[in-house]
């Protein structure tokens, strides 16, 4: 098959996890695959990149026991993983001072807020890989969002800090944007325990970065992969798929789309979407935020913060110590984002946890100005999951849907990612008469 034009069994559109994933399966099943990938490297909203001569991840990142996909992945391909430091201090903003504690406190400071969501867990998910499985009881909640939880949980001017920190954190996003019911079902994937889902945020990663196991994906296949191929437009007949993109059309048996929910409106598929995917790419999920490394100078303890979702970063955390100077990594979600080119701001966000902290460097990649991604991780807004969950989970050959954001399970993680390219494989290898 020519590199612009041509036939195959299957055209996956993006090289993320789930497309690569999918795509290992399906050509060890046989099928003649072909994968357009837009970007000139692999691994779409993962990215292990070298900034200051050290291999960073500028995308997703942490991965967990209790995720079942990614880690049957990691011991598959035997990739070793790496804990991310203990933090000797933490630190919350309340107002405008910055109070200092141990991790205990901080926990203890959750308790309230978390205790109430995760005590919802079993009720509103009790199948937390079938997520719409509690009809009336989701249908109740999902209009619903964090803030107003959080506000009818009467919490302390501390607790509020902390809770407003972390979930502006978690959803890359303001508190008003993010859906009760996406906080509630990451506590039901991890056993209605939020301590452990706290571990399962930010622990474990992989030890030579999240491209040491996209390459052995993509290593493990004889998929044609063609970087730098942007899809321009998808169309089926019902019978067979064309796929027109920046050099060519290639028709297939069938095509499975991985690419961002928020970026589906760039492509002209025709027939259109079904009604709940064209309404979610179109709204867009929550996330919006920033993700930097803050290079300072100087060894630093590791240190642990939370930021109220209104100020320029939610979260600072201590992560390495390389040519003598520490390597933080920080989220902000605030709807005036710090400009991460700018060391003298985020210098000045980051002393208001760390007084005399200098920053040398900083070094991100802009996902949410990014044209193929349009935002970060998957998080959805009240009521979302109701209005597009029946039209996220159900396939329609030959034009099939995989990625991290319309997982059934971790969604907004590798290991959803993952989850829905093993999935597709098999609904399309199904179809394809396998």
């Amino acid at each position: 098959m020519e590199a612009a034009s041509g036939r195959s069994d299957v055209v996956i559109v993006g090289a993320g996890f789930a497309g690569l994933v999918a795509a290992r399966e399906l050509s060890r099943r046989g099928h003649n695959v072909v994968v357009l990938e837009a970007r000139e490297r692999l691994g779409g909203r993962t990215w292990t990149d070298v900034r200051w001569g050290k291999a960073l991840e500028m995308g997703g990142t942490w991965v967990h026991p209790i995720q079942p996909h990614v880690w049957a992945e990691i011991m598959r391909y035997d990739v070793p993983v790496a804990r991310s430091p203990k933090a000797h201090d933490c630190g919350w903003l309340v107002g405008d001072r910055c109070v200092l504690g141990s991790d205990q406190r901080l926990d203890a400071l959750l308790g309230p807020s978390m205790e109430r969501i995760a005590a919802q867990a079993a009720t509103v998910f009790p199948q937390p890989y079938a997520p719409l499985s509690a009809g009336e009881a989701l249908a109740a909640l999902d209009g619903r969002s964090v803030e107003e939880e959080m506000r009818a949980a009467q919490l302390s001017e501390e607790e509020w800090a902390v809770a407003d920190g972390m979930w502006a954190t978690n959803f890359s996003a303001t508190l008003e944007e993010g859906a009760l019911t996406q906080a509630i079902r990451w506590c039901a994937l991890a056993h209605g325990d939020w301590r452990l889902l706290f571990d399962a945020l930010a622990t474990w990663k992989l030890a030579n970065g999240t491209g040491d196991l996209i390459g052995r994906i993509a290593a493990d296949s004889t998929a044609r992969i063609e970087p730098g191929t942007m899809v321009e437009r998808v169309e089926s007949d019902g019978g067979r798929v064309a796929v027109a993109h920046c050099g060519g059309t290639i028709e297939a048996r069938a095509a499975l789309i991985a690419v961002p929910v928020n970026t589906l409106a760039g492509i002209d598929f025709r027939p259109g979407l079904r009604p709940g995917l064209a309404a979610l790419g179109a709204e867009r999920q929550a996330s919006h935020g920033r993700k930097l490394w803050i290079r300072v100078e100087g060894r630093v303890e590791p240190f642990f913060g939370y930021g109220p979702g209104g100020h320029p970063l939610s979260l600072l955390q201590y992560e390495y110590e390389h040519e003598g100077d520490s390597l933080f990594v920080a989220f902000g979600s605030s709807p005036d984002p710090i400009d991460g080119s700018d060391p003298a701001a985020v210098g000045e966000a980051i002393r208001h946890w760390l007084p005399e902290a200098r920053v040398v460097d900083v070094a991100e990649h802009d996902w949410s100005g990014d044209e193929l991604s349009l935002g970060t991780w998957a998080m959805l807004r009240p009521g979302q999951l109701s209005a597009s969950g029946p039209d996220l989970y159900r396939q329609e050959p030959p034009v099939f849907f995989a990625g991290s954001d319309i997982a059934r399970g971790w969604a907004g993680f590798i290991d959803g990612a993952i989850e829905t390219g093993l999935r597709a494989s098999a609904e399309i290898d199904a179809h394809l008469g396998g």
